[in-house]
């Protein structure tokens, strides 16, 4: 007598458990992923009309190394063709991974048409994706535009729409909007140091990397980086001052 085939569970008791990890920003490694994936197109949940199954695999494969992108949209392609309502947690992960190529541009506008549409602009991870979506694109206007809709911009707002008017190569604009924030991290400070660097304000780099500092602040990559490099530069333009003519 041939043994009996395994009844699968439903997802929405085992899916939860192939995809957990005990960190919140690890990372599953692919086959589990896979696995998780296939076991809820097996059983049929991804068939439903249900964001559940949708969002929590897209949270999986929004945190994957590799094809991190196409993983990500086809399958959120595919449960808006399944007319699987996008959620606040579920359209900003399509917006980040469209966010990351101009490739994908089209599509991330589309993605704001969704949000309107499903009013979830509203909601500060939805509106926070859109604007930096735009600062990322050197479309500073646009993302001022969604920045002035929002209740209560946060710190993550402020960050996305000064990057945007750096890379458009609106420094001033940037300073104006770090001077009026309520509150910083070490991003602002970094932001704003990288943003003096860029455009050769080398002294005015170092002394907000002095104040960050002085504040309390923990430099990160970026404003490392960016203040070596001033320090470079001064330390040349000073070495090529006592040269003499």
């Amino acid at each position: 007598m041939a043994p009996s085939l395994p009844t699968l569970p439903p997802p929405y008791h085992s899916l939860p458990n192939l995809l957990f990890l005990p960190h919140r920003q690890a990372r599953l490694p692919i086959h589990r992923l896979l696995a998780a994936h296939a076991h809820a197109t097996v059983t049929g949940h991804l068939s439903l009309p249900n964001p559940y199954t949708h969002t929590l695999l897209l949270i999986a494969y929004s945190r994957l190394d590799c094809a991190r992108g196409p993983y990500t949209l086809l399958l959120f392609r595919s449960s808006l063709r399944l007319s699987v309502p996008p959620t606040r947690r579920s359209l900003p992960l399509a917006v980040s991974v469209a966010t990351s190529s101009r490739l994908h541009f089209p599509l991330a506008l589309s993605l704001h048409a969704i949000a309107v549409a499903r009013n979830l602009l509203p909601f500060p991870h939805v509106a926070n994706a859109l604007v930096s979506l735009y600062a990322k694109n050197a479309l500073p206007d646009s993302a001022r535009r969604v920045f002035d809709e929002m209740h209560a911009p946060d710190v993550i707002s402020y960050n996305a729409l000064m990057d945007g008017y750096i890379k458009a190569g609106l420094l001033g604009l940037a300073m104006k909007e770090f001077q009026r924030m309520p509150q910083r991290d070490a991003v602002s400070w970094g932001t704003v140091v990288a943003g003096c660097a860029k455009v050769g304000r080398w002294e005015e780099a170092v002394g907000l990397f002095d104040r960050m500092r002085v504040e309390g602040f923990r430099p990160d990559d970026v404003a490392l980086a960016a203040v070596l490099s001033c320090c470079a530069q001064l330390g040349a333009l000073e070495k090529e001052a006592t040269r003499g003519p």
